[in-house]
């Protein structure tokens, strides 16, 4: 039975455990016991329990496919690097974001304007009146766009081209950069690479997820390559939103979104999914 190391506890890193843990011998080296699951910018602390050893990872011999660990040195028959980025300077900005009123806010990198977006709804409960600067995620395709600004427009949120403030990109958690792979998210034969650790476009829960679900099934023995989408919800604590689906980014022809009532509930449905299952994503994939 092969010996499977998964480098991180996130989305991703437990989404491929999950679907290996019945065939192999799998371990998860985090230093966390806690999958950390954000609902309207707060995070929320969810207990893991499943074959953890609570380490911090040091460094990764590839060639060797030998992890080293602030206790240990392990060797295994394959790897997945599943540790995220750092966003921790995302999360002191934000924080910083709640103690001001009448900015315009943007982020250093598109990708991230969906977090911008929401903080600025969930700010609405408590009526902060911040601006948005930027392209509206112009990135997943024209109709996704034009629904994002439709959106903004409701809540009267002005769309305006100078920031005050710019949300910083999060970092790599453990490489000097972040990783590219190839199409089933190798970096190198039984290496593989998922999630926000990686060089692949926006970082979001949903698409770290699906990375999760295909390289544990690619290891039990599907052939098939990666097919990405993005999925995400947007909206406010108090009023309506909306759910994006795109796979512009990527080259795909997938745009469509549709605007919600209660975004909240939705919200708080993936809140209590995840935290019954522990970030299982489950049937949610195939919705």
């Amino acid at each position: 039975m092969d010996n499977i190391m998964i480098l991180g506890s996130g989305y991703s890193g437990l989404n491929a455990y999950y679907r290996l843990r019945r065939k192999f011998n799998v371990k998860i080296i985090t230093r966390d016991y806690y999958l950390n699951y954000y609902l309207f910018n707060n995070p929320v602390r969810i207990k893991l329990k499943d074959d953890i050893i609570n380490e911090q990872v040091k460094d990764v011999n590839i060639e060797k496919r030998e992890i080293i660990t602030d206790k240990n040195v392990y060797n295994a028959d394959k790897i997945i690097i599943a540790t995220g980025c750092d966003r921790n300077n995302q999360i002191t900005f934000l924080e910083k974001m709640k103690l001001e009123n009448n900015m315009a806010i943007g982020s250093q990198n598109e990708f991230d304007e969906y977090i911008v977006i929401n903080f600025i709804l969930a700010m609405k409960k408590y009526n902060k009146n911040f601006k948005f600067s930027g392209n509206a995620l112009s990135f997943l395709g024209k109709k996704i766009r034009d629904g994002v600004i439709s959106l903004l427009n409701h809540y009267n949120i002005t769309i305006t081209e100078s920031p005050d403030y710019i949300l910083p990109e999060c970092k790599p958690a453990l490489f000097n950069d972040f990783l590219n792979t190839d199409n089933k998210l190798r970096i190198a034969d039984d290496v593989f690479a998922i999630g926000d650790a990686i060089n692949f476009g926006p970082k979001i829960g949903e698409l770290a997820m699906r990375m999760g679900i295909f390289v544990g099934d690619y290891i039990n023995g599907a052939k098939n390559s990666f097919d990405p989408v993005y999925i995400t919800v947007l909206g406010s604590p108090q009023g309506p939103g909306m759910r994006v689906v795109s796979s512009i980014p990527w080259g795909g022809s997938i745009e469509k979104f549709r605007f919600l009532r209660k975004p909240a509930i939705m919200k708080g449905f993936l809140y209590n999914y995840y935290r019954i299952r522990r970030g299982n994503m489950g049937f949610l994939k195939y919705i």
